[in-house]
């Protein structure tokens, strides 16, 4: 807009996670009084995928040659995915009784949009030495779709009797959440050095907890941090090294079908650069 003032539009894809689960097992067994070895199958299948999206325009104001300034409204757009299966079977091994089987399995999808605003501040408070602040408010849900299925079935089959099997269909009626918070607030400071050829920095960030009853949200105070670096190896390649922690807010599992992700990891990279010139036979200084 101006030399002190810039605006910018941007989508990002602020989440994406896949988790997949497979359980098979299988036990052959003589049971005592019974005569017939018993065979005993399980299978359990779980999946869960989620997307989220921040869509928005964003300005930001040099104040001072070392201090700018920040401030970015999204439309949030998610999307989830989960299904769990669970089903077993026990057979008398030759067909001396006969078989049963049971099964389970439910589905849920959920589309949602949202909004959150983010403040931040970038501020060179000594000579190469540079720290930044940045406020992300509570993500606030302003509506939300709903589609849950859930299937059982059992079957039985009786050596000298008659069959039998049954199974029940739910799609119970859901109703359409609307102005709920759903994430909270979330704060972060890093700080940064610059050096001949590169720079140096860290970060940390932390949110508190959030309990929303209705939609079933529990998070606890969860915290992450990050270093990296970035220098010059020769006039044309650069390296870059990193850690990093991305840990959840999600509370220790106290059912199988829960789960709690942390996710911890060391980056590095080469950048090789290859100047190129815009026109045949420039002077040395046009490069």
């Amino acid at each position: 807009l101006n030399p002190s003032v810039g605006l910018a539009f941007g989508v990002f894809v602020s989440e994406q996670d896949e988790f997949k689960l497979t359980s098979a097992y299988t036990l052959t067994k003589q049971i005592t009084g019974a005569p017939a070895p018993v065979r005993y199958d399980e299978l359990m299948h779980i999946y869960m995928k989620e997307q989220l999206y921040h869509i928005g325009p964003s300005v930001g104001w040099a104040v001072t040659p070392r201090l700018r300034l920040g401030l970015g409204l999204y439309a949030v757009y998610a999307s989830i995915e989960n299904a769990f299966s669970y089903g077993f079977g026990l057979a008398s091994i030759p067909q001396v009784y006969g078989s049963g089987t049971t099964a389970e399995r439910a589905e849920s999808d959920i589309t949602a949009v949202g909004a959150q605003g983010i403040l931040s501040m970038q501020w060179e408070f000594a000579d190469k030495w540079h720290m930044g602040v940045s406020l992300r408010s509570p993500l606030v849900l302003i509506n939300a779709w709903f589609k849950v299925l859930s299937v059982s079935s059992q079957g039985q089959a009786n050596v000298g009797n008659a069959n039998s099997a049954s199974y029940m269909v739910q799609e119970p009626p859901t109703e359409e959440a609307t102005w709920e918070s759903v994430r909270p607030l979330r704060a972060a400071l890093g700080i940064a050095y610059e050096f001949p050829g590169g720079w140096v920095s860290f970060e940390a960030d932390i949110q508190p907890p959030l309990e929303n009853d209705s939609l079933a949200i529990e998070l606890d105070t969860v915290w992450n941090a990050r270093i990296g670096t970035r220098f010059q190896i020769t006039d044309t390649i650069y390296g870059g090294f990193g850690m990093f922690t991305d840990q959840s807010g999600d509370p220790y599992p106290d059912d199988f079908t829960n789960q709690k992700v942390n996710y911890y990891g060391i980056t590095a990279g080469l950048e090789i650069q290859s100047p190129h010139a815009l026109k045949a036979n420039p002077k040395p200084d046009a490069l």
